[in-house]
């Protein structure tokens, strides 16, 4: 059996950017041939509620909606080690 196509949509949490990058991953994920995967932010993962329909299409991931100055994200960082430490 082949393996599905994977397809990684990351939106931009812009009014107007969600709702038809939605429509078109549920689109792509309806066929069955494609898995999808949603990256956003958790405040908009959040507003999206729990679609029980939507979850066995779509696979949704969350990103931090700030990464401080240094450009770490902390929850990253806290699992990875810096490969050039010794």
């Amino acid at each position: 059996m082949a393996t599905k196509s994977h397809v990684l949509v990351l939106t931009l949490p812009a009014q107007g950017h969600i709702n038809p990058l939605l429509q078109f991953s549920k689109l792509l994920a309806s066929k069955g041939i494609i898995k999808v995967t949603i990256v956003t932010t958790r405040a908009v993962k959040t507003s999206q509620g729990d679609d029980s329909q939507l979850s066995e299409l779509i696979k949704f991931e969350s990103i931090p909606e700030r990464i401080n100055h240094g450009g770490e994200v902390p929850e990253i960082s806290a699992h990875h080690q810096d490969p050039n430490k010794d």
